[in-house]
């Protein structure tokens, strides 16, 4: 049978030798001047209290949670030049600390939703260096030009905007182009130069494709996680609502 804890087993003390620096004796001397307790209750008091901090926030991911958004809160008062508790501004600012201090928490997705980022993520990479890889040959290979070439024309048509020395390759922002515009732009060049010209918009086109499917599906999903905050925070909104109508009046 288990054994039944005693009155007595709440008076048991342990003996428990502690080595302290000078500072932490410092502040233990000044809180026991303060509260008139001895050195022994001090620091059972106070060990004591951290289990149970920690215990009230969650265990030691709680506290540390904890401890980054007092550090993130101090920060932001520091920036504003007040405390939160004193101005707008400075609340704002604490504010979107602690958000930021809780992003970085996030924990990594898993799941069907892990599978979406992981499957999307590598897409985009493998897209963006596909393209970084056409880029860099057309770089290369074409030299900077001083007048409007093919593609500037195909571009622009036969009235171009003003033409500023670039390469061939700093279109690659401008403009994906049909098919009629990149065969109107490719006429007259080599066939090496116009393989480079139609890999990049190849390139160009599976990175816009990888970005669109990202933007889209990870987008859906980081709405639902938004759309899940929002309730969260209504449901608090709610409760204090609901705790505030149903306070007893207060006599005057």
């Amino acid at each position: 049978m288990p054994k039944v804890r005693g009155k007595g087993d709440e008076a048991k003390r342990h003996n428990v030798s502690l080595r302290v620096t000078p500072a932490v004796m410092a502040k233990l001397d000044a809180a026991i001047a303060e509260n008139g307790r001895s050195l022994a209750q001090e620091l059972e008091r106070r060990v004591s209290q951290s289990f149970e901090i920690e215990d009230e926030l969650g265990g030691p991911e709680g506290v540390a949670l904890h401890r980054r958004i007092a550090w993130a809160i101090k920060r932001a008062d520091e920036q504003a030049g007040s405390r939160w508790t004193e101005s707008p501004t400075a609340f704002w600012s604490a504010l979107g600390a602690i958000e930021g201090a809780l992003e970085e928490l996030h924990p990594p997705y898993s799941g069907e939703d892990g599978e979406l980022v992981n499957r999307h993520y590598f897409a985009k990479e493998q897209a963006q260096q596909g393209y970084d890889a056409s880029y860099e040959k057309l770089k290369a290979r074409f030299p900077v030009q001083t007048t409007p070439n093919a593609l500037a024309r195909a571009l622009y048509g036969h009235n171009p905007p003003p033409f500023e020395p670039q390469t061939v390759a700093d279109y690659r922002y401008d403009h994906i182009m049909t098919d009629e515009e990149l065969s109107e732009a490719v006429t007259g060049m080599e066939p090496a130069d116009e393989a480079l010209v139609r890999e990049h918009q190849e390139k160009s086109r599976a990175l816009r494709m990888a970005e669109i499917a990202w933007k889209t599906d990870i987008g859906a999903l980081f709405k639902k996680e938004e759309d899940a905050r929002q309730r969260a925070k209504d449901a608090v909104r709610r409760e204090r609502r609901h705790i505030i109508e149903n306070q007893p009046a207060t006599r005057i």
